[in-house]
């Protein structure tokens, strides 16, 4: 399993960690592999700038493809 990624909304953020520690919890119980993600990526600035650009390529639910 697989967390999810960190996103440009620092609230929706918070429910990401909370959400990955709960999946980390379950995977230790059902001992199935558990890859964090979304901590190293979180201060990635490579990664966050990639998010930025997509976060403003996106309107209305829309992706604009250039």
């Amino acid at each position: 399993m697989i967390s999810s990624l960190p996103v440009d909304d620092a609230q929706h953020n918070i429910r990401i960690v909370n959400l990955s520690e709960d999946f980390s919890q379950v995977c230790l119980e059902l001992n199935v592999p558990y890859l964090d993600v979304f901590t190293p990526l979180k201060t990635s600035e490579n990664w966050l700038q990639e998010v930025k650009k997509m976060t403003l390529l996106t309107q209305d639910s829309q992706v604009i493809v250039s």
